[in-house]
């Protein structure tokens, strides 16, 4: 018998030594001349080699009948391969029977029956024989040390290997292999003193020494292996595949791309091995060499279905789909691992329906191509896609490609489709659940805002591993409250010293920990990790900004030394929630920075423009919004959001007309969301029936967009059209309630506010509908009610006194208005909310010592609030002005302007055939406002006929020479703005005006006067309230302003 290796199929993942027992043939023997006199075991190995399996088993029941005690051991061994193949294991154990009793005297037998039971993946029976054995060859012991490795056993090879005295190549290789499966710091001790004691012998042959390195990379020795590598005078391709492996398995691709450039004739393992290198590491340059390759050897034998698929996969993962496409379109014949990759790579760029077609055009589809179809149809959920993940589990659930790769994928898919039912269904049929179909249902009840779900699975895994514990932490993040942060501590703990902790789990351990509101416990977990990741300072980032800490945040963004776009884009968040000079000049320097840079995208585009926006610069905001070469719909929005909160409702309007006909508009109801709210800051009944004229019917019946419609109604003065809105709702909440009663309030009807009030169930009581009828009956006078309101309120916030306060004062209860400040003060800081509304009061009923007294408490108690105390100096000055000690006024403005401060200037709006109109006061902007200026005049000395006298306590300031008092007091943009109405048309109406500040009593006491004589309706909002002037010169706020 000779001993002979044979080297077969390396493949670089594994190296399949056999040691086969072959009887000697020479050139002269019967089997080359005389076919037909063929030994029997002879013949049986030839009908193996051509894989006729069933012949070879008929051959030999042929000869157990002639005489099955002389059967060779070479016999045994052939037709116990054959039973293998054809998974006869019934015959195979029959044989066993068959030679029981000559085990103990041929160890050849015996290594063929451990083979066989190997293969059988009968490990027991195998160990038996293999312990029964009283003479274990070297022959027994490789064998058993190569079933254990296919066996995924290798710690049982590593044994066999421990007892075996002299041991030699294969014997070696295999145990390098066996570690290579286990990879540990003991196993790579084990390598190392083995590599020591042989590597001066005659056992290192190519073969050792590649699973020698092959077992160095795999164990993480990078070093070790490239040693034993450049340290060989001769290598061979083996060798090299070895080492490009491990380098990509070590995520080192472009040193598994240098090495496969020294090589001058590579083969096809090694070509397929520089594919794999260059999808890890994709680029242009990868993408070249990928090409230039591909070039080079695709007339050629090399061209196996390992090459094609480790190509497709790489161009794809460069980016190159066309290349791929072409080369997969071009293939007359394709492999299942072919469509696969194509399939992943489709994927991978968000092509799921491209997925979905070429798994319709694959006839016998295997279980991995299952799994791609289902996580493409989990990319893309749809009915349609839905239909089609049942359509192909209704065809294999009964078959054996049902792993748990593919009910997991088919859970996913299930759940991404919104079919939790059936999720669920699948689920809880399974007699056997691995962790990843766990993950797989707790994933979906997050995706599909099912909490309380993921966390009841969570709480049925015996074994939870470091995944799960993830998505528990997601799940409790999900619904914060004391309960969700006690489980995740209480998760946390028990196992916080079982995992190496992930950055994915410390990430969403700090965000469940910052959703609950535990930010110190956040902190510790962050400051304690040694190894913090971008998406932990991400995650501590944005809970900052949660929890309303964006100093902290800011502070947080300065320790990164390579931020990527997320937490640039955070900064800018924080900036945003944190306005001020010092914010903006940060913002400014990181765009600068970056500006250039591929960190910024969208996402991080839309946060900076909104950041700009929120401190007040809109130039800046309108300079980058401008310049950008492409724009998405959010960056609209923020631009949009900006303008509103900057009060420039007009440019919010003027963005949303340019993309209001854009498809994405048409489905977002965020924009329509900023279009009514411009529309109510305008206020202008035409332009709000313009937008809602625009709103889909699908977007309208959005319930935030019908609360925004009654607000914006409201605020336009259209009182029953609001009503008609709060009418039509399908259910009504806290702000659908709340946003009618502020509609009823601002419009002066009390009363009707009151009655709403009482209407609605306690249950959707919330602070901000104490808030609306509070100032509702401020704005009537209906104090007693307030009063009554105010009492029975159980947890009284600011607002709730801010409002009681600017009840009391309009009433002119100043002393009961003093004892709310000190109530409120007993247990809270001053509020510079409730003393403006008290100075304000005072001012309007020329209370000038108490103005005088409050202006310098506030002095004293805000010292840190700049634009509070420029206000509260020009009502001051205003009241000075009114009572006549102009020489008071004059001094606090001229200190005003010396300071830096500016008062904020008068404007009103209108609307004239479908157009808007500002002007301030005494504007000569206008093209027709010499007309403007002559209808004044017109008015003016038709109200003087009609008994007008012009109030010179609203005049404020020393009149110019040329000035009169009239001329003053008619030049105010209110009047302006009635002027040109009427000069655009002078049989109006109806005008409609809305105003920054709030209305003098002149302008007031005059409007009424010009709705009577012109006989039209005039409604005017102003800073606080909307007053209805009708024909007959009665306002609806009863002169109550």
């Amino acid at each position: 018998m000779l001993n002979r290796l044979v080297y077969v199929n390396f493949k670089f993942r594994t190296l399949f030594i056999l040691r086969q027992q072959i009887p000697c043939i020479s050139s002269t023997s019967s089997f080359s001349t005389h076919p037909t006199n063929i030994d029997p075991g002879q013949q049986m190995k030839l009908l193996n080699d051509k894989k006729q399996f069933k012949q070879t088993i008929e051959l030999f029941e042929r000869e157990t009948k002639k005489n099955k005690e002389q059967l060779s051991s070479f016999i045994i061994d052939q037709a116990l391969k054959a039973c293998v193949q054809v998974r006869d294991f019934r015959r195979g154990k029959d044989i066993h029977q068959l030679v029981q009793h000559r085990l103990s005297a041929d160890s050849s037998l015996v290594k063929s029956l451990i083979h066989f039971y190997m293969q059988c993946h009968d490990m027991s029976t195998a160990e038996s024989l293999f312990h029964m054995s009283t003479n274990k060859t070297v022959y027994i012991c490789s064998v058993m040390m190569k079933g254990y490795i296919e066996n995924r056993k290798p710690e049982k090879a590593i044994e066999v290997f421990k007892g075996i005295d002299k041991p030699d190549a294969v014997l070696i290789t295999l145990l390098f292999k066996a570690c290579a499966q286990v990879p540990s710091e003991q196993s790579l001790n084990f390598v190392k003193n083995i590599w020591k004691q042989c590597q001066n012998t005659p056992l290192l042959n190519p073969y050792v020494l590649t699973s020698l390195i092959d077992a160095l990379m795999k164990c993480g020795d990078v070093k070790g292996a490239e040693a034993v590598f450049n340290g060989l005078s001769t290598k061979v391709l083996p060798m090299y595949g070895a080492m490009m492996k491990g380098y990509v398995d070590n995520e080192m691709p472009q040193k598994a791309i240098d090495v496969f450039q020294q090589v001058s004739e590579p083969d096809a393992v090694l070509i397929t091995l520089l594919f794999k290198a260059c999808a890890q590491a994709p680029s242009e340059k990868s993408l070249n060499l990928v090409k230039n390759i591909w070039r080079d050897c695709q007339n050629t034998y090399l061209l196996n279905p390992y090459v094609l698929t480790a190509l497709i996969d790489a161009l794809m993962k460069c980016g190159d789909v066309k290349e791929a496409d072409r080369i997969f379109n071009g293939l007359s014949s394709k492999v299942s691992s072919v469509y696969g990759a194509m399939m992943k790579g489709y994927i991978k760029h968000t092509m799921p329906e491209k997925a979905i077609e070429v798994f319709k055009g694959i006839d016998k589809p295997d279980a991995v191509l299952i799994t791609l179809l289902f996580k493409a149809c989990a990319q893309v959920p749809s009915e349609e896609s839905l239909n089609f993940v049942k359509n192909i589990w209704k065809q294999c659930q009964n078959t054996p490609l049902l792993n748990p790769y593919v009910l997991t994928s088919l859970i996913d898919a299930l759940m991404k489709c919104g079919d939790v039912k059936d999720a669920e269904a699948v689920f809880n049929g399974l007699s056997t659940k691995v962790s990843s179909m766990h993950g797989a249902m707790i994933k979906g009840y997050i995706d599909n805002k099912m909490p309380q779900k993921a966390i009841d699975l969570f709480m049925q895994v015996i074994e939870p591993d470091e995944v799960l514990v993830t998505l528990l932490f997601k799940a409790c993040a999900q619904v914060p409250s004391e309960q969700s942060l006690h489980l995740v501590k209480t998760i946390w703990k028990q196992f916080s010293t079982k995992f190496v902790h992930s950055e994915t789990t410390l990430t969403s351990l700090i965000n469940v920990l910052m959703k609950c509101g535990d930010v110190n416990h956040s902190e510790t977990v962050f400051a304690e990790s040694r190894n913090k990741s971008l998406s932990m300072y991400g995650a501590m980032m944005k809970g900052y900004i949660e929890n309303e800490m964006s100093e902290k945040a800011i502070d947080l963004f300065k320790q990164v030394e390579d931020p990527h776009e997320i937490i640039i884009t955070l900064l800018f968040n924080a900036c945003a929630q944190l306005p001020s000079q010092q914010s903006l000049n940060l913002v400014k320097a990181v765009w600068k920075k970056y500006q250039n840079t591929s960190l910024l995208h969208d996402h991080a585009l839309t946060a900076l423009i909104d950041a700009f926006m929120k401190c007040g610069d809109v130039n800046g905001a309108e300079t980058i919004f401008d310049k950008l070469p492409h724009k998405v719909l959010p960056m609209y929005g923020a631009m949009m959001k900006g303008y509103l909160l900057n009060k420039i409702p007009n440019k919010t309007l003027d963005l949303y007309h340019q993309i209001k006909n854009m498809k994405a508009t048409q489905s977002n109801f965020v924009i329509y969301l900023l279009a009514i709210n411009a529309s109510a800051q305008i206020a202008m009944a035409s332009q709000c029936q313009a937008i809602v004229d625009d709103i889909p019917l699908q977007i309208i019946s959005n319930s935030k967009i019908s609360n925004a419609l009654i607000d914006m109604w409201g605020k336009a003065g259209c009182v029953r059209k609001a009503e008609q809105v709060f009418a039509n709702l399908s259910s009504i909440d806290q702000v659908g309630y709340a946003s009618m009663i502020h509609v009823y309030g601002i419009n002066g009807m009390g009363v009707k506010a009151l009655q709403l009030f009482h209407q609605i169930p306690r249950s959707l009581l919330a602070d901000s509908t104490y808030v609306c009828v509070l100032n509702a009956c401020s704005h009537a006078g209906l104090v007693d009610q307030a009063r009554s309101i105010f009492t029975s309120i159980e947890s009284k916030t600011e607002k709730h006194y801010a409002a009681m306060m600017d009840c009391l004062s309009r009433g002119s209860l100043f002393d009961e208005a003093q004892q709310l400040i000190d109530q409120y003060e007993l247990h809270h800081p001053p509020s510079p909310v409730m003393y403006m509304a008290l100075l304000s009061a005072a001012r309007n009923r020329r209370n000038k010592q108490l103005v005088e007294s409050i202006h310098q408490r506030m002095k004293k108690l805000f010292p840190r609030l700049p634009d509070l105390i420029t206000s509260a100096t020009v009502l001051l000055a205003n009241l000075y002005g009114s009572t006549g000690d102009m020489d008071k006024a004059s001094s606090i403005r001229f200190e005003l302007s010396r300071s830096g401060a500016k008062k904020k200037p008068g404007l009103s709006w209108t609307a004239v055939d479908g157009e808007l109109y500002q002007f301030h006061a005494h504007d000569r902007s206008h093209p027709r406002s010499a007309e403007i200026y002559v209808e004044l005049e017109k008015i003016s000395r038709e109200m003087i006929d009609h008994g007008h006298e012009y109030d010179s306590s609203w005049i404020t300031r020393p009149l110019a020479e040329d000035e009169t008092i009239e001329s003053v007091l008619c030049g105010h943009s209110e009047k302006l703005a009635i002027a040109w109405n009427f000069v655009a048309n002078a049989d109006t109406t109806f005008i409609q005006i809305t105003k920054n500040l709030r209305v003098c009593g002149d302008c007031h006491q005059a409007t009424k006067l010009i709705a009577a004589i012109r006989r039209c309706h005039i409604v005017v909002r102003d800073a606080n309230r909307i007053h209805h002037f009708d024909p007959d010169g009665h306002c609806s706020c009863n002169d109550y302003f």
